[in-house]
């Protein structure tokens, strides 16, 4: 079933604004765009959505987000980057699993709540790839890894190694 979404602004990625615009979807797929008489004449029986005095536009994409840390802001605001990155350290060492995805869930949540739809997301547990996936958030995971030290290599990568497999 087709669906015409109008507002008074469209506002798409390749054009100029139309005023009066409209996009047509069909089974979540963007089968038209442009004013609202060429989209209904290109889609005739389409239902319409009317958003009146709205903005269509496309999402914004964050393209450096840890969903992860959204439960950390404001902890360490006023500290120097060596003694934030101690601290942080020292409370990711204190979560469990369960708050990681609580975290994330805030963060992909908030994310949407501000026109966020799709992300580039550093994540330390992997909860990141549920919480995204929950909300319908797009995008990509990068699995954090900091702190190598030479002499303890064998260990991080057995820290990654796990944290890889659990992620997945």
């Amino acid at each position: 079933m087709t669906t015409i979404y109008r507002a008074e602004w469209l506002l798409p990625i390749t054009a100029p604004p139309v005023r009066n615009g409209a996009v047509a979807v069909d089974d979540e797929r963007i089968v038209a765009v442009g004013p609202l008489d060429d989209v209904r004449a290109a889609c005739p029986g389409a239902d319409l959505v009317d958003f009146d005095q709205s903005v269509l536009m496309p999402g914004f994409v964050n393209a450096h987000s840890h969903l992860e840390y959204t439960s950390f802001r404001g902890m360490f605001d006023d500290e120097q980057f060596g003694d934030w990155i101690i601290s942080l350290i020292d409370v990711k060492a204190s979560l469990t699993p369960d708050e990681y995805l609580a975290s994330a869930r805030l963060g992909a949540l908030e994310a949407l709540a501000s026109g966020v739809t799709t992300i580039a997301d550093t994540t330390y547990t992997g909860e990141t790839l549920t919480a995204s996936a929950q909300a319908g958030l797009r995008g990509v995971a990068y699995l954090e890894v900091f702190g190598i030290d030479d002499k303890r290599l064998d260990e991080t990568i057995a820290d990654l190694s796990e944290r890889l497999t659990r992620a997945q």
